[in-house]
């Protein structure tokens, strides 16, 4: 639905008293084939479905009651005899101006407009909109406020609920961020949300604005549909700067500069709590090794099924285990292939009181609004605050997050609508609470004998044309090397690349990788490897997802450190050797 029909099917159900919220007055929208404002928009509307003149008040430029776009003189007579007696027009511009100008707002809204018509004979109705509400009642804590904001917050309270308004049939509208408005202001008011532009309306403004710009273009291989993809969800008056600059300057829009663009508007609209998720990192890229298979099937199955909107797809997806395991990786691949918008959820926490609260409360409202997406958590546990238990010092701030989180991780309805992937290497830290909303996939450190595989594949990259082969007997010298060192391939990539520095330019890429893993000096005792993966196992959710489940019930290669945890024959866990390990390596835990 758009937003003009929202907006009117709002004052078609008599609501009195409006807060319209989310996206801009001054975004821009095609409206019968033309690109203007949204305010102007909602004013066509207005008048064309309801006989309601609309006129807006802001602190900045005070009253405009667009008096020029009436062209009928009796009816521009009628409006100004109507304002000059309800006071309107004669308020000053001092710091009482607003409260003035919603008292006598309410004064001529209420009854001042009952016997009045326009020239074609119909019922003339007012609909007055406040703009930057949360500015005149901002959100503050108790006994904060002024004496003026106290007043208005009053005032507005009680307007939005009075019967005599509501029968008029004019409206007193609001627009402004709701998360920063009083709430006793805001609790009576019918609250509207403005969504972004869908699909459909960025194509249908896209096509419009280039109608417009007629010599905009774009670089090679960029279309309408993907300008249409790249910023679905993001304010439209960004792309028409853009395209306005092309068709000016006869430069071609690139997908970088648009790209640059929806991060800066995602960054905005989310007040800082995400930004796109930039999956380039994953085209091309080969992951190998046997305990990557598994994860990875399921995640690419999901994936599939998100993109259909399948109701069964899982909501929120933990991934565990040690560091440098593929876990990343794995997120960013699986929300590429989903072929939806991406998103990276950041850090909400604010310096001022309620802040956190409140952020993390416009962040689950954008990625909702937004649907259908993928967001991505990096870190989970270092990003949120996870566990109900302990002292936080934040006066209650960490416990408002993760209430927040319990809220919206639980909500079913997201399924087959957007999936939450995230990652962490201390899943054993997360509350019970909140590690039930999640499906839990282990993703292991890889098995000694894949790490030839891996070595090949990033010697693919970071040596190219190497030609490197994994039965050669130094790489598999190199990769058992590297396994008792703990080295990931994160650790190897910088191995190698540190021994293009060190050794001379006739060495064989071999002997390279050789002296690579030899050179290499671990950062990590094996054993925190060992205690984050038995962590991830234990917390599993599913025998599936174990890495060795294999197909038909098959038994595929377990790690060596879960000799006597792990059934050889049917892949069962013996979950009390398990648990007395993990007590055993509770030193190591530091993952």
């Amino acid at each position: 639905m758009s937003v003009i029909d929202l907006i009117h099917n709002a004052c078609q159900e008599d609501h009195g008293a409006i807060l319209l919220h989310g996206r801009g007055f001054y975004d821009l929208v095609c409206d019968d084939g033309k690109i203007r404002p949204l305010f102007e928009a909602v004013r066509r509307m207005l008048y064309r479905e309801f006989g309601m003149l609309f006129a807006t008040f802001s602190k900045a430029h005070g009253l405009n009651w667009f008096e020029s776009w009436i062209t009928n003189e009796r009816d521009r007579q009628t409006v100004r005899g109507a304002f000059q007696k309800s006071g309107i027009l004669a308020i000053k511009t001092d710091q009482n101006e607003t409260i003035a100008m919603l008292r006598a707002t309410t004064e001529l809204l209420r009854s001042g407009t009952a016997d009045l018509t326009w020239q074609d004979g119909r019922p003339l109705r007012v609909g007055i909109c406040f703009e930057f509400a949360e500015h005149f009642s901002p959100c503050m804590a108790p006994g904060s406020q002024t004496e003026a904001q106290l007043v208005i917050a009053e005032h507005i309270h009680i307007t939005s609920q009075s019967l005599a308004l509501r029968k008029s049939g004019n409206k007193l509208f609001f627009h402004g961020r709701l998360q920063h408005m009083d709430e006793l202001a805001s609790a009576h008011l019918k609250k509207v949300r403005l969504p972004q532009p869908d699909m459909n309306e960025k194509l249908e403004f896209t096509k419009a604005a280039i109608d417009i710009y007629p010599n905009a273009r774009f670089e090679d291989g960029l279309d309408v549909d993907g300008v249409v993809a790249f910023t679905v969800h993001t304010p439209n008056r960004s792309l028409e700067g853009q395209l306005r600059a092309s068709d000016r300057t006869g430069r071609p829009l690139t997908a970088a500069e648009i790209a640059e663009q929806k991060n800066a508007d995602v960054h905005e609209l989310s007040e800082g709590t995400l930004r796109p998720l930039d999956t380039r990192r994953v085209i091309d890229l080969k992951l190998v090794g046997q305990n990557i298979k598994v994860p990875r099937k399921f995640l690419k199955k999901w994936a599939r099924m998100l993109r259909e909107g399948d109701p069964s797809t899982p909501a929120n997806v933990l991934l565990g285990g040690c560091a440098a395991s593929g876990k990343t990786d794995l997120c960013l691949e699986t929300g590429r292939l989903s072929q939806l918008p991406n998103f990276q959820m950041l850090s909400t926490k604010d310096g001022l009181v309620g802040g956190t609260e409140r952020k993390t409360r416009v962040q689950h409202d954008v990625l909702r609004a937004w649907e259908p997406n993928v967001a991505f958590v990096d870190e989970f546990t270092e990003t949120f605050p996870v566990d109900r238990g302990g002292f936080n010092g934040d006066s209650g701030a960490s416990l408002a997050v993760i209430a927040e989180l319990l809220t919206a991780l639980s909500d079913q309805t997201r399924c087959g609508r957007s999936i939450l992937l995230a990652t962490t290497n201390r899943v054993h830290t997360i509350g019970s609470a909140l590690l039930t909303r999640f499906v839990v996939l282990p993703v292991l450190f890889p098995l000694r004998e894949d790490f030839p595989a891996i070595i090949v594949e990033i010697a693919r990259k970071a040596l190219p044309g190497s030609g490197i082969d994994a039965n050669d007997p130094k790489v598999i010298e190199a990769g058992a090397i590297f396994y008792s060192k703990g080295a990931g391939p994160r650790d190897i990539r910088s191995a190698i690349t540190t021994a293009l520095v060190t050794c001379d330019s006739t060495v064989s890429n071999a002997d390279l990788v050789l002296f690579a893993a030899n050179d290499f000096i671990p950062r990590r005792d094996f054993l925190t490897i060992v205690y984050a993966d038995l962590q991830a196992i234990r917390h599993c959710t599913s025998k599936s997802f174990l890495p060795w489940a294999g197909e038909a019930g098959a038994v595929g290669s377990i790690p060596e450190y879960l000799n006597g945890i792990v059934d050889p024959k049917t892949g069962d866990l013996d979950l009390s050797a398990l648990d007395a390990k993990i007590k055993e390596l509770e030193p190591y835990n530091n993952v």
